[in-house]
């Protein structure tokens, strides 16, 4: 057991002298082999340190180079920026302008809005105004027919009628066509009123659709004066039917009285009435002739609506109030009035479409009963 320690001991010991032994050559062969390696990679002589030094400021002025590109492009790309910027606070501005613009033109839309309302309002009021008017005339005419009917049961042949019939006949003849001209003139100043309304209202329509045709919040405004417009062509229609219904019963109340009372005549009170009321009536509409004569629209206007309320009074009215019409509106003379003309004229109209209507069957009962409908809602209106 101790032999054996001895002899690993021994072992141990003796090749620890053979390492000793051989440990100073590899060492010295590491370090020469180092030696060897730093001298590969560092410049030694003076010739490799000028070059190494000029490797250095090649790669030092090429990434300088490279540095002054980026920076000449960030330059660039900076200038073309702040232009971008620039005409980016110009079309701001331009878009400021053109926002403040349109709400200038906005709140003048509204203003016009509000305007065409009150209009709208007047021109509401001076129908009804006009409405009452016709109806008083109506009851005026009622009262006169009764008047005339009990004239006509309690006159009695005389020799002193019979010696006046002449004189009384020129004055009958002279009041009968007064009065039409005034119920013309009553007619025909509503006719001009309304027909003023619809081109003040076409024309405030084409204004606001030209100021605010980008801007989509006028639509429902553009609605709403649409819906007046038409509105207001239905009661313009209505109206020139009720007035065309009234000139044939007028005309007919006129031929019965020349028929059937020869000595029938007017009370100095209503003629004085009916004279102020005709003279106010012949005023306005002189008033708005002479606003209206130089407009080739209205009139292109009018004589479209002409055309449809003849129409509507065509389909309407029957063959013995055409008659009637026709008779009382015969072609007017060379010196005849101007009201007396555009009657004539407004029943050839009526004479014209009603041979329209018989010859091709333009209008169905359908439609008939639905251009009648307003002309029956004005004499329900009139008759309240």
């Amino acid at each position: 057991m101790i032999e054996a320690a001895m002899y690993m001991a021994l072992g141990f010991f003796i090749a620890g002298l053979i390492a000793i032994a051989i440990l100073p050559a590899v060492w010295r062969r590491a370090v020469r082999l180092t030696h060897r390696a730093v001298e590969a990679t560092s410049p030694i002589s003076h010739a490799d340190v000028r070059a190494e030094i000029s490797g250095l400021r090649a790669a030092h002025a090429l990434e300088c180079r490279r540095l002054e590109i980026a920076l000449q492009q960030l330059q660039e790309q900076a200038t073309a920026n702040r232009l971008a910027r620039d005409r980016a606070e110009a079309g701001s501005a331009d878009m400021r302008k053109e926002v403040l613009a349109r709400e200038q033109a906005l709140a003048d839309a509204q203003e016009r809005e509000e305007a065409l309302h009150r209009d709208l309002l007047e021109r509401e009021e001076a129908l009804a105004r006009a409405r009452a008017r016709m109806r008083e005339l109506e009851r005026v005419v009622k009262r006169r027919d009764e008047m005339a009917q009990s004239t006509a049961d309690e006159a009695q042949p005389a020799p002193a009628v019979a010696s006046d019939a002449g004189a009384r006949a020129g004055t009958r003849a002279g009041t009968r066509a007064r009065t039409r001209e005034w119920a013309d003139a009553s007619h025909l100043t509503q006719v001009a009123a309304l027909e003023s309304e619809i081109a003040a209202l076409r024309h405030q329509l084409k204004t606001g659709e030209t100021a605010a045709a980008a801007d989509s919040d006028n639509r429902a405004a553009q609605r709403a004066r649409d819906d007046r417009l038409f509105e207001a062509e239905s009661r313009l229609v209505s109206a020139q039917a009720e007035i065309a219904r009234l000139s044939l019963q007028l005309e007919e109340s006129h031929q019965q009285h020349a028929a059937d009372d020869p000595a029938y005549h007017r009370r100095p009170g209503d003629a004085a009435e009916t004279a102020a009321a005709a003279a106010r009536l012949e005023a306005e509409n002189a008033r708005l002739r002479a606003q209206l004569q130089d407009d080739v629209t209205f009139q292109a206007l009018r004589t479209q609506l002409a055309d449809l309320a003849a129409s509507v009074v065509a389909s309407i009215a029957s063959d013995e109030e055409l008659a009637s019409l026709a008779e009382g509106t015969a072609t007017p003379a060379a010196g005849a009035s101007d009201l007396a003309r555009k009657a004539a004229s407004l029943s050839a109209r009526i004479q014209d479409a009603r041979q329209r209507l018989n010859s091709d069957g333009s209008l169905d009962p359908r439609s008939r009963t639905s251009i009648a409908r307003p002309a029956s809602r004005g004499r329900q209106k009139a008759k309240t």
